[in-house]
């Protein structure tokens, strides 16, 4: 705005006062406070009730029943009130475009001091005359200055000049980040909620490949685990996973990439998070001639190998793998541990049996690396791990660790050191001037009056 515009509160068109009054309205704090309170009850009630939505291809009938036996009563209610999904609701994303666009016009506000209008509560008027015979009396722009702080020329109309008092740069500027920071997280939601993805989370055992996106063909081959800490509770494992895309050509270079728990790596564009890890027990075995016999794993792939990886998801959860060409089946249950047995410690039960007749040829306990043998095969077993790894597209975390940090920043600032704010209308008449200054009720503006008026020290 140029010194020829007028103040924007006394633009005499129609268009121009609603604007004002609107501008005001959004930058009031019962507005911002009612809006806050709104989301919070959403989010209570997002609390309260059971938030669900049937998968995509699910039968909404099986889903109804199931969510029925689940939840009880609380499902019907949240489903009548259509609370099943509050945070995709319309009234939750349109109270969060409203905090946006509030949030915005207070940045504006506080960062841009030409764009600020007076509120219509909470400003108290003081008015000081200045004469050409009382030079204790200060300038404007001196008193202002005296306080530390800033005079920033809004207009003139009708021999009035306006002028809009801010604080010191740097104070109203981290004040600002306050807004600035809830303004990155809500469109950092929207980028989110646009354009990311989020795949399915993959089981690998050592040497396994799967996809991990479909829509490029992005595979995954699991090189190397290391294993981490000595005991159960503390163990974790660290893996290095060889990426590459299938249709790339046989020459494409393949990229590396090391991920573990709370240890995500950044590949091309996806962040790869490691979800989850558990037990595996290789197997392998071979005849009494020698020649290796093929395995087929009963819950895993149908394939033969003469490697097979059995991957055990839960305790007590039993898995089979048949001896091809031998008459064997191979039975194995994982414990966490086995206190009848005196064993404190991760256990494989595994059983070697006669497919035919069902006799229990040989049998172990292992916690750690064994052989079966029952003088026709010999079965050797190894124990691994397995990890789950989950691939996912967020094209919203640069801009919400923007905003989080900006969010924290500004609050610390707000509460230390909250901006000082205030507007000045002046009436001079040849070397004569009257002061009207619209400030809050606090110490700086009662100094600042002070000083217009020649009460300085």
């Amino acid at each position: 705005m140029d010194s020829a515009s007028p103040q924007p509160d006394h633009w005499p068109d129609r268009a121009g006062r609603l604007g004002a009054g609107a501008w005001r309205w959004l930058e009031s704090p019962l507005v911002l406070r009612t809006i806050l309170a709104l989301l919070l009850a959403l989010a209570l009630l997002a609390g309260v009730f059971p938030q669900t939505e049937p998968q995509a291809g699910m039968d909404e009938a099986r889903w109804r029943l199931e969510a029925r036996a689940r939840w009880g009563r609380a499902f019907d209610i949240a489903e009548t009130i259509g609370a099943l999904d509050v945070y995709d609701s319309a009234p939750f994303r349109l109270l969060l475009a409203a905090l946006g666009l509030v949030s915005l016009v207070r940045l504006t506000s506080l960062w841009a001091p030409r764009w600020s209008l007076p509120p219509r509560r909470g400003l108290v008027a003081r008015s000081a005359a200045r004469s050409g015979g009382e030079g204790e009396a200060r300038r404007p722009e001196d008193a202002v200055r005296a306080e530390g702080l800033h005079l920033t020329p809004l207009g003139a109309r009708d021999g009035l000049r306006f002028a809009a008092i801010t604080d010191t740069p740097s104070r109203h500027a981290l004040a600002g980040l306050l807004f600035l920071g809830v303004v990155l997280l809500l469109v950092a939601g929207f980028v989110g909620g646009r354009w990311s993805w989020e795949g399915a989370s993959v089981a690998l055992a050592l040497g396994e490949e799967t996809v991990l996106e479909p829509a490029t063909d992005l595979r995954a081959r699991l090189d190397l685990l290391e294993v981490r800490g000595s005991g159960a509770p503390t163990q974790r494992l660290v893996a290095d996973l060889s990426l590459r895309q299938d249709g790339a050509g046989t020459d494409a270079a393949q990229t590396t990439a090391r991920v573990g728990i709370g240890q995500p790596a950044t590949v091309g564009g996806l962040r790869l998070y490691m979800v989850g890890q558990g037990p595996v027990v290789r197997v392998e075995a071979e005849a009494a001639g020698g020649e290796r016999l093929r395995l087929t794993w009963l819950g895993g792939p149908a394939t033969t190998a003469e490697t097979v990886r059995v991957r055990f998801a839960a305790v007590e959860h039993e898995q089979i793998v048949a001896l091809t060409g031998a008459d064997r089946l191979l039975e194995m249950v994982y414990y966490s541990s086995l206190p009848g047995e005196g064993i404190d410690e991760p256990v494989v039960h595994a059983v070697l049996r006669d497919a035919s007749g069902g006799e229990i040829l040989a049998e172990e306990f292992l916690t750690s690396d064994g052989v079966l043998d029952d003088g026709r095969v010999q079965v050797r077993l190894a124990a691994e791990y397995f990890v789950r790894v989950r691939a996912e597209r967020e094209p919203e975390l640069p801009l919400a660790v923007l905003g989080g940090l900006a969010l924290l920043a500004g609050g610390v600032g707000q509460a230390l050191w909250p901006p000082r704010r205030g507007w000045l209308v002046t009436a001079e008449d040849g070397e004569s001037a009257r002061h009207l200054l619209l400030a809050p009720e606090r110490e700086w503006a009662e100094r600042l009056w002070r000083g217009l008026a020649g009460e300085h020290e």
